[in-house]
């Protein structure tokens, strides 16, 4: 077991440290409260700007000495020097960035070596004229920890410019070809000729006069020379229609012999008669609709939590990659606009928004409430300030919510999904109106592996008024309707429509604000989540505090405060240390005594691969650079927590059969995550086959594990003969 020195808790920030020593010193950490202050005050310092170098102490001062520093990173020191150091670094907070940057530095260049180029050794041969340097010199060949091939023949010119660029100098120079100079040459003549074209397109065209025929004669009047008569004729000028016939009435013929000037031969003019105002039901329906823009950027207050009779894990950050989780609580009750607001799994809060709009977070866990493909988890919001057209203005990522209006007449507006995603406009009619709106995220079985782009994962989302009457407005699509009590409308990113209001089924109890749970789930659960909430006692500790659950031993009354702490883990990996949490995820994956975190880990890890693009791509490094898997074993497990297949797919069968290959796999991971996969997407009963389920995946090997792949045959026979027949009702 490592000892808990400030430069073993830097290699356990930097994730340098073996598993077993990781999960050891996570222990340690999460008994100490004074470490987990230390923790939180190394990234804050490492962040901060302006620190300046170390001042020294003395005038034989060796603490400030930067080979000091080296030694003690290098661990050479003494052990009457570590401790004379690792003082100094806790009082003084310059010398404590320098070395926890130090350590960070190096952990990057020892795993991420940069390469030199080869044209650049040649720029650094000419610094000097010969015979003082060799310009004939070739590289020699040092040692490198990755080996890098040497650029092909006809790259050299793209070489060399790469190398000028990365050197800071000028991408053309003189000793650059004549192709290269011409080639800027011609860019410039193009960009002035389209400079040219530009300008000449936008200078105004000189007035033309137009000749216009006369009604009622054959005659062409003469051409005005004023450019007013090239614009249409003004409102009080139109001739008079006829509202039976919609044909303009001709004017009086003209006598010959008379004057023919354009005077004499255009009829008078004649105002229209007025005609009584369109009634408001009738006017076009784009008026009824404000129109989609931004939302505001400031940052200002939104609201305030209201405080409730049972701990909660309601956390809050700024929308900065680096701002840190801050726990909402008494302490800290204030929300502010454009802040990220994230209620953790399973944990439900109540905030107070503007015109008495009460906003109700809905967490949940698989153990309280599942529904097949759509069990909603963390809620992740960000309130926007309010506008003239709207007493409310949020944008819902994740989760379920509900808006409780207390007057009526007041105006919200949903934004779904980012600012390409589906937007929503609500309109209470009556006092007390209640109104659900939840956004889930999954990919569909069997989408297709793209580590960058790709198809991106189903989004639902679902409107219902559950008390009261709303009017909902979808100004995008031009819709609206008024709705009372019970009606739903729903949309799906992948078929992009959104359905007419219809009444809630009967007897469906998916959006039941308050699921009831037997006494024998709902205590035990209830009592975790308290515990977890509780144990948070710093205000930006989130990450330290739920690390240390993740590595709860395996006991009985750890069964439950482990798998919250998984889930809520997932719903805050994100930032810059996002590759350092994820590889946290997949060490509880591969973990081979808790099976209970495996199952965990994959319900929150899949949620987590599509709650952002990046993600897929994010995790697929974590599992080729920092566990070193074979990029063929990381697709596989990326394809089966995304969802490998489904019963209702045309390839149901050969999809099953190699998923109980799967289930063979020398990979545990891969093997958790097809037995996961075969009870979610292809038989649900499965979970009730004791033969099926009841076996450790983990004596894969031994003679029982055997007879337990029998089994899986028997059930793969099973699963085809049934699929000419409707499948089971999950």
């Amino acid at each position: 077991m490592p000892r808990l020195t400030l430069r073993t808790l830097l290699a356990y920030l930097d994730d340098t440290l073996e598993p077993e020593e990781a999960r050891d010193l996570g222990l340690k950490i999460a008994e100490n409260p004074e470490v987990q202050q230390l923790i939180e005050r190394i990234k804050r310092v490492t962040r901060r700007r302006g620190l300046g170098a170390p001042p020294p102490i003395s005038d034989e001062d060796e603490v400030s000495d930067p080979n000091t520093v080296a030694e003690y990173l290098d661990n050479r020191l003494d052990s009457e020097s570590i401790k004379e150091f690792e003082a100094a670094c806790l009082k003084s907070d310059a010398l404590l960035a320098e070395v926890a940057a130090c350590h960070q530095i190096l952990t990057l260049v020892l795993t991420e070596p940069v390469r030199v180029p080869p044209p650049a050794y040649q720029r650094m041969y000419r610094l000097l004229p010969p015979p003082l340097a060799n310009h004939q010199r070739k590289p020699g060949k040092a040692p490198t920890l990755t080996p890098v091939p040497p650029p092909a023949p006809d790259n050299l010119e793209s070489e060399e410019a790469d190398v000028a660029l990365l050197l800071g100098l000028k991408r053309y120079d003189s000793s650059d070809t004549w192709r290269g100079q011409s080639m800027l040459l011609g860019a410039i003549a193009g960009c002035v000729i389209l400079l040219a074209i530009a300008i000449w397109m936008a200078l105004p065209s000189p007035p033309t006069s137009t000749a216009r025929v006369i009604p009622g004669s054959g005659d062409l009047a003469k051409s005005s020379q004023t450019p007013t008569d090239s614009l249409p004729p003004a409102p009080d000028k139109i001739p008079e229609t006829d509202s039976q016939s919609k044909t303009t009435t001709p004017p009086p013929p003209v006598e010959p012999g008379k004057g023919t000037s354009t005077e004499e031969k255009l009829p008078p003019p004649k105002k229209p008669e007025e005609k009584p105002d369109i009634p408001a039901e009738k006017q076009p329906a784009t008026k009824d609709f404000t129109p989609v823009t931004p939302p505001k950027q400031a940052r200002e207050v939104a609201g305030e939590w209201l405080r409730s009779n049972t701990p909660i894990l309601l956390v809050t950050r700024e929308p900065r990659p680096e701002a840190p989780w801050q726990k909402v609580d008494e302490r800290n009750p204030t929300l502010f606009t454009n802040d990220v607001i994230l209620a953790l799994p399973g944990y439900k809060a109540d905030l107070k928004l503007n015109h008495e709009v009460t906003l109700h977070l809905w967490g949940n866990v698989p153990e309280q409430y599942a529904v097949p493909f759509e069990t909603p988890l963390e809620v992740r919001l960000r309130l926007h300030p309010p506008s003239q057209s709207f007493h409310v203005d949020l944008t819902l990522e994740a989760g379920r919510i509900y808006l409780t209006c207390q007057k009526p007449d007041t105006h919200i507006r949903l934004r779904l999904n980012g600012e390409k995603g589906e937007v929503w406009d609500c309109i209470s009619r009556e006092a007390n109106t209640e109104i659900m709106v939840q956004v889930h995220k999954a990919f569909v079985p069997g989408t297709p592996l793209a580590p960058e782009g790709g198809e991106p994962p189903r989004i639902t989302a679902v409107w219902l008024v559950t008390r009261g009457q709303s009017e909902f407005r979808a100004p995008k699509r031009f819709k609206k309707f008024t709705s009372s009590a019970g009606t739903l409308v729903s949309w799906d990113s992948i078929s992009g429509q959104l359905s007419e209001p219809q009444p809630l089924p009967k007897g469906e109890k998916r959006y039941e604000r308050f699921p009831l749970l037997s006494a024998e789930q709902g205590k035990p659960l209830q009592a975790a989540l308290t515990e977890l909430a509780d144990g948070l006692k710093e205000p930006e500790g989130l990450r330290v505090h739920l690390e240390s659950r993740l590595q709860a031993p395996l006991l009985p009354a750890n069964i439950l405060p482990t798998t919250l702490a998984i889930y809520s883990y997932a719903a805050v990996t994100e930032g810059a240390d996002v590759e350092v949490m994820a590889g946290h995820l997949f060490d509880v994956l591969s973990d081979r005594d808790r099976p209970y975190a495996r199952r965990a880990a994959i319900t929150a890890v899949s949620a987590w691969l599509a709650r952002d693009s990046q993600n897929t791509k994010i995790f697929r490094n974590v599992l080729t650079d920092k566990k070193q898997l074979p990029l063929e074993e990381a697709d596989l497990i990326l394809s089966l927590l995304r969802g490998y297949s489904s019963r209702q797919r045309p390839d149901a069968a050969a999809a099953a059969e190699r998923l109980v290959k799967c289930l063979d796999h020398p990979n545990l991971v891969v093997r958790e995550a097809a037995l996961g996969n075969l009870i979610a997407y292809f038989d649900p009963n499965i979970i009730n086959r004791k033969e099926l389920s009841d076996l450790p995946l983990t004596q894969r090997g031994e003679k029982i594990y055997e007879n337990y792949l029998a089994n899986w045959r028997k059930w793969l026979e099973e699963f085809k003969s049934s699929l000419q027949f409707p499948p089971p009702k999950q």
